[in-house]
């Protein structure tokens, strides 16, 4: 009787001690962010659909957001080019600018972040994007939405999506029988991350 008596004072004390700690809460983070950077072709080393036609581009950037993260990261992507649909655009100085259509073929990146509660890594994928280039001077504006993933710091992860703009110039493109081309960009955009402790 007092080891029956002595059990279930045990499991009600398990019990007890299990209600009272406070049940694991995911929480999600919502704010905007600015990147800027430069970019460098790569057409004839990456692609996602083994065309050498298309714009692909290695980007490296220092990014901030509202929340106080900041770090750098880095990405690839790659857009198909439209010359027979036209399109207008506002350039890096506001000014008015006509070019043609681009279209998300894939993007990839990571990056790593501190000071903020977004701090650690996180990856992204790129889901839809379109934009407009200026192929007479390099002026480009791209419209993009990312699915997010990362281990953050604390032995957190988070998921989530983030939609930015990018607008940017052609800082070098070599003459023939050169090629390729450098270029300064910068992002802004707004981003939603759910983070959830890893158990």
């Amino acid at each position: 009787m007092v080891s029956k008596i002595g059990g279930v004072t045990a499991l009600g004390l398990v019990v007890a001690l299990y209600l009272a700690v406070p049940a694991v809460q995911a929480k999600t983070y919502k704010g905007t962010f600015v990147i800027t950077g430069e970019s460098i072709d790569v057409f004839d080393n990456f692609s996602f659909d083994g065309s050498k036609a298309n714009s692909a581009v290695l980007s490296t950037g220092w990014g901030t957001d509202s929340l106080g993260d900041v770090g750098p990261g880095q990405s690839v992507s790659e857009y198909s080019i439209d010359v027979a649909t036209p399109c207008t655009f506002k350039g890096p100085l506001g000014n008015p600018e006509a070019g043609v259509t681009l279209t998300l073929v894939g993007s990839v990146g990571a990056g790593h972040s501190s000071g903020g509660p977004l701090s650690g890594d996180t990856s992204a994928q790129g889901t839809t994007g379109t934009g407009c280039s200026d192929l007479s001077n390099g002026d480009f504006l791209v419209t993009e939405t990312d699915t997010l993933s990362g281990l953050l710091s604390k032995n957190k992860k988070t998921t989530g999506t983030r939609t930015y703009t990018i607008v940017g110039v052609t800082l070098s493109a070599p003459a023939t029988p050169g090629y390729g081309f450098f270029q300064w960009f910068k992002s802004t955009g707004n981003f939603s991350e759910k983070v959830v402790p890893v158990p």
